[in-house]
């Protein structure tokens, strides 16, 4: 699906991801450094643009740009598997730096609380991604578990209720208002 209108942060802001999106998100997705916590993908720019397409039509996930105030795009980050009371987020990966990285993260979170009204946000992250695991917990993410996934990673997997949410990130987006500049 695509959800119309830009979510505005005070540094960063979320926008419908665009076929024309298609080589950048390749960019991120194809750096080694960035991605080491997401599936490869080894695809044409062109397949890229089928499966942007594709997902536009979507009837359960949103996928976004989000970029810095001046139009630049530094990540993408998506809800998805979008069910009556909860989604997963993810598609996080970004060249941004951690004030940018972690304001686009309260934006889809706030995006999937407040305007698709759903009460919590299925979790799983690799357990070496150590910086959104600490993220998630910040936000108020409670793990209920650990796996491993099919070529033996383990990950963790939880909830994020939106009480929780409203809690934790109260304090987040304070922080976030003091910062002058990023």
């Amino acid at each position: 699906m695509v959800y119309d209108k830009i979510i505005e942060g005070k540094f960063v802001r979320l926008r419908p991801v665009m076929v024309e999106d298609a080589e950048f998100i390749l960019c991120l997705r194809n750096d080694k450094d960035i991605s080491k916590y997401l599936p490869p993908l080894n695809v044409t720019v062109k397949q890229q643009q089928g499966w942007i397409n594709k997902q536009r039509n979507d009837t359960d996930s949103y996928y976004f740009i989000f970029e810095k105030k001046n139009g630049t795009p530094i990540g993408t980050i998506s809800v998805y598997n979008i069910q009556e009371t909860h989604a997963e987020a993810g598609r996080y990966c970004s060249i941004g730096d951690s004030v940018c990285n972690i304001e686009a993260a309260l934006l889809i979170d706030d995006f999937i609380f407040d305007i698709l009204n759903l009460d919590y946000i299925d979790s799983w992250v690799y357990k070496d991604n150590k910086q959104v695991v600490m993220q998630n917990q910040g936000f108020g993410c409670k793990w209920d578990g650990e796996a491993v996934d099919e070529h033996g990673e383990p990950y963790l997997y939880g909830k994020l209720h939106k009480e929780e949410f409203k809690r934790k990130s109260a304090k987040i987006r304070k922080n976030i208002s003091i910062i002058k500049s990023v």
